[in-house]
């Protein structure tokens, strides 16, 4: 059995980890988040701050939300000042340390450079939609529109349930239930 690689795709807040979470227990897959480096980073800083809580809101000293510190440091910091493909190079140095796993999913997908990453590595992107899902804010880590370059589209309408139920058909379709 060949190792996969499922990238996920999708605003924040549409089921994403969720999905992840699902995927890595019943297929075994590790789960990797291009923003896990950026979540390292900040933990040591601000600590229980960076977890408790809504990330959209400004932590109250500081005036910043979560998920505000996590996209300065992603792209203003890596992407933009130390490497286009920072984030990619770091997932690609994991993907490679575990060549005996079932593979990874990448709960994450975000940039182009990601997608095609995945893509390259033979991977497979899943856009996750829900309806009413809004953007959260207008920095360009959410901006990207990457349907034209996913496999298959999820609607996460329903119930957990459903949503697992929709995931099990497209890794049946991705490997003729071979995972």
């Amino acid at each position: 059995m060949s190792k996969k690689l499922i990238g996920l795709v999708g605003r924040a807040r549409v089921g994403k980890d969720t999905s992840a979470t699902y995927l890595a227990d019943k297929y075994r897959l590790l789960p990797y988040a291009f923003a896990l480096p950026v979540k390292e980073m900040l933990e040591p800083v601000f600590g229980d701050l960076f977890y408790s809580g809504d990330r959209e809101q400004p932590i109250e000293w500081l005036g910043k939300s979560p998920r505000q510190l996590m996209q300065t440091l992603g792209t203003d910091w890596g992407r933009d000042l130390i490497h286009p493909d920072l984030w990619v190079l770091l997932a690609h140095q994991q993907w490679k340390k575990f060549p005996g796993s079932a593979g990874m999913v990448a709960t994450d997908v975000r940039f182009s450079n990601e997608a095609e990453w995945v893509l390259r590595e033979g991977g497979t992107l899943i856009e996750i939609v829900r309806p009413g899902a809004e953007l959260v804010n207008s920095h360009s880590s959410e901006q990207a529109d990457l349907s034209h370059l996913c496999d298959y589209r999820i609607e996460n309408t329903g119930t957990i349930e459903q949503l697992h139920e929709n995931l099990d058909r497209v890794v049946t379709l991705i490997n003729g239930a071979t995972y």
